[in-house]
C-alpha cells in the first residue's frame, strides 16, 4: 500500500460540521433520477449530508493513498467514526454509502482478513458529466423556476417518503439506545468487541441489562486480567452467548482459578515472612507455625547471608 503523506487520518482531522446547499440535493436528486432512483426531499437532504462528510473527510487530514489491486487512490474510513459525526446508526452509515456507491458518487470497497472499509470520492461533477448550473436540470428541479400549469409539486405524492420516515425513525431509535450505552473508561480500548457482542447477543436491551455486563466486564478485568476479558468476549461472539458472568467464568475455570489464586497467596505469604525476617527475625511467630517453620528458616538465613546488618537478632546456626 503506497501512501502519498505520512499526516494522520483524514477523518480525525475532520470537524464534524458541514453544510449542504440546496443546489447540491437538487443536483444529487438528479443523478439519482437518471439512474431510475427516486428520492423523497428528506431522503436527498440526508445524502447530500452525508456526501458532504465524506467530502471534508476526502479534502482534509491525511492525502489519500493507493489501494493494491485497485485503480486511483483511497482513504480508510470506519462506521463507528462516520456514526459518531453524523449521529447515524451503523446500519444507516451502511445503507448510505451503499446508497452513494449505487448513484456513482462514491467507490467503497473491503479489504482485508478482518474487512478494513476504503473510500473513493467522485466529484458531483463527474458523476452528472455536466456543468453545475441549474439550466442543466429538469424543470421540476430547477430553482427558482416556476412549474408549468397544472403540475403538481415534485416529490409530493412519493409514496417512499413514508417508508423513509419509518426507517429513519428506527434508525433514530437505535441511536438513541446507543449513546445510553456508555463504556466504562477502563474498557474503552475493548469497545469494538463489546459493541460486536452486544449487536449479536438476543438478550433483553435495556439500560439494567447494559450496566449489569458492564460491571461484570469489569469484574474480569480486574481480577484475571486483559487477556481473559478479550478471550471471554470472542468466545461470546463465537458461542452466542446472551452475556458474560464472572461467576460463570470462575465455575467453568474452576482448576485455574484456584492455582492463580494459590500462587497469589503464596507470593503474598513470602512477602510476609521477609518483612518478619528483616525486623523480628527468630523473634517473629512464623518460627512457631509447624507447617511454614523450614521455609520461614531458609528466607531468614538467606537474608542473613545477603544483608547481616539488617537482622536485627543473632543470626541462625
Amino acid at each position: 500500500m503506497k501512501q502519498r503523506s505520512k499526516s494522520n487520518e483524514g477523518e480525525k482531522s475532520c470537524q464534524g460540521f458541514f453544510r449542504v446547499s440546496k443546489k447540491q440535493v437538487l443536483l444529487i436528486s438528479e443523478i439519482a433520477l437518471r439512474n431510475e432512483v427516486l428520492l423523497s426531499p428528506q431522503r436527498a437532504k440526508s445524502l447530500s449530508e452525508f456526501y458532504a462528510l465524506l467530502k471534508s473527510i476526502w479534502e482534509n487530514g491525511s492525502e489519500p493513498f493507493e489501494l493494491k489491486g485497485k485503480n486511483g487512490f483511497w482513504k480508510k474510513i470506519t462506521h463507528e467514526w462516520l456514526g459518531s459525526q453524523s449521529s447515524c446508526s451503523i446500519k444507516t452509515i451502511e445503507r448510505r454509502l451503499a446508497e452513494l456507491k449505487d448513484l456513482g458518487l462514491i467507490k467503497y470497497e473491503r479489504q482485508g482478513y478482518i474487512p478494513h472499509k476504503y473510500m473513493q470520492l467522485i466529484s458531483i461533477e463527474e458523476a452528472k458529466d455536466i456543468a453545475l448550473t441549474d439550466k442543466t436540470l429538469s424543470v421540476s428541479q430547477q430553482s427558482k423556476c416556476p412549474l408549468p400549469k397544472g403540475q403538481n409539486v415534485f416529490y409530493a405524492s412519493d409514496n417512499m417518503s413514508v417508508a423513509n420516515k419509518r426507517r429513519e425513525q428506527k434508525d433514530l431509535k437505535e441511536v438513541s439506545i446507543s449513546k445510553a450505552h456508555t463504556i466504562p473508561d477502563q474498557l474503552k480500548k475493548h469497545s469494538n468487541l463489546i459493541n460486536s457482542f452486544w449487536k449479536l447477543r438476543k438478550g433483553k436491551d435495556s439500560k439494567e441489562s447494559w450496566e449489569w455486563q458492564m460491571k461484570e466486564l469489569l469484574k474480569i478485568d480486574q481480577k484475571y486480567g486483559e487477556d481473559v476479558l478479550i478471550n471471554q468476549l470472542d468466545q461470546a461472539q463465537g458461542k452466542g452467548w446472551n452475556s458474560i458472568d464472572c461467576l460463570k467464568y470462575e465455575q467453568f475455570n474452576k482448576a485455574e482459578v484456584v492455582e492463580e489464586n494459590s500462587q497469589v497467596t503464596d507470593l503474598k505469604r513470602i512477602e510476609n515472612m521477609k518483612i518478619n525476617a528483616k525486623n523480628f527475625g527468630e523473634r517473629s511467630t512464623w518460627m512457631n507455625d509447624p507447617t511454614y517453620k523450614n521455609q520461614y528458616q531458609e528466607i531468614l538465613k538467606e537474608l542473613q547471608e545477603k544483608e547481616p546488618s539488617s537482622i536485627k537478632t543473632s543470626s541462625l546456626n
